[in-house]
């Protein structure tokens, strides 16, 4: 069972141990710092996630990853970044697809946003099978659009909108 919560502070080890693992943070944004340590992660559970449209994804009672959107700012101010991961032990579950139906509706449902997108970094291909299995449509790939160690990717957007 898929449980969307708010970060509690007995979830700081399992993020410290989760996001110091490449194959977990290789796609995700470099803000993260490296190594990711006991400070950073009580920043994050404290002061990080106040924004309202972060949570933690529990899967049968073990907290696993995290589950994000951050609203745009002025004219683009219906719109929203969604972005996500999941700790390694727990890919290819249909984990991160049913979190993201669920944050997606729960969005929908409780905001005024009209508009979900989410920039894939080319070769992330679990990321792009669990957005176009929630009916998130390819809008266009952003060439060179991301450096990160050393390297210069695509980037895929892909978007939702409100009915």
């Amino acid at each position: 069972m898929i449980i969307l919560r708010d970060y509690q502070k007995s979830d700081a080890p399992m993020l410290v141990e989760y996001l110091n693992n490449p194959k977990v943070t290789r796609y995700l944004t470099s803000s993260i710092p490296q190594p990711f340590t006991e400070k950073a992660a009580g920043w994050w559970i404290k002061d990080g996630t106040l924004n309202k449209y972060i949570r933690a994804i529990e899967y049968n009672g073990v907290f696993v990853g995290t589950i994000g959107a951050v609203r745009e700012e002025f004219e683009r101010s219906k719109s929203a970044e969604v972005g996500y991961w999941l700790a390694t032990p727990y890919w290819g579950k249909g984990i991160a697809t049913q979190a993201l139906s669920t944050f997606t509706d729960n969005l929908f449902e409780s905001t005024d946003l009209v508009r979900l997108f989410s920039q894939v970094f080319e070769g992330n291909k679990g990321s792009l099978k669990v957005l176009e299995k929630n009916g998130y449509e390819l809008e266009g790939r952003l060439k060179k659009a991301v450096y990160k160690d050393d390297k210069i990717f695509d980037a895929f957007l892909y978007a939702k909108v409100r009915n």
